[in-house]
């Protein structure tokens, strides 16, 4: 009998401190928002890693290079040496950098399409895609015993070597 008063004083001290000192708000909103911030975070992360990685290039030779043969090539050949040595101002070498495309691997321009939360709304068309493509290929190679087509062969030599796929792309190879 004891026991049972003691519980119940327990069971209801514990009930009002729920109530009184609970959540507030829907769990679901804190981590909507936090993934929003997440998200928001790895944004910026990758744009000062791609503005990062761009300075680095124009600070190389090859680049300085690069832009003084397109500057040759826009205003003709240059016959006078102090001409030809002379820097270039900051207005005609940012036009002639803005022309130059700057092709960095694993420095790409960020992209809303691969962030988290982009990623998180789209797993459920990405995994269905997933099983379509690997229900094709057990029915296609498995079932039926067709030979290998160049693009599934490319794609069997790229995994067995465990190269990633945007290395792959750039390879330079076109059938593949």
């Amino acid at each position: 009998m004891i026991s049972s008063l003691l519980f119940q004083v327990f069971y209801n001290a514990a009930r009002y401190y729920h109530a009184y000192y609970g959540h507030k708000t829907d769990p679901r909103a804190v981590l909507l928002g936090v993934l929003l911030i997440f998200s928001a975070l790895q944004y910026l992360n990758q744009w000062s890693r791609c503005i990062q990685a761009i300075n680095m290039v124009k600070k190389t030779p090859a680049y300085k290079n690069r832009l003084k043969a397109l500057e040759l090539e826009r205003n003709g050949l240059v016959t006078n040496r102090k001409k030809a040595n002379k820097q270039m101002d900051k207005k005609v070498e940012e036009e002639l950098s803005n022309e130059l495309d700057l092709q960095i691997q694993g420095a790409e321009k960020p992209t809303m399409w691969n962030l988290f939360a982009i990623q998180l709304i789209l797993l459920p068309y990405a995994l269905g895609k997933l099983s379509l493509w690997k229900f094709c290929w057990f029915w296609r190679y498995q079932i039926k015993k067709a030979p290998l087509t160049w693009e599934d062969a490319c794609y069997l030599t790229q995994s067995c070597l465990k190269v990633p796929h945007d290395a792959w792309k750039n390879i330079g190879n076109e059938k593949c």
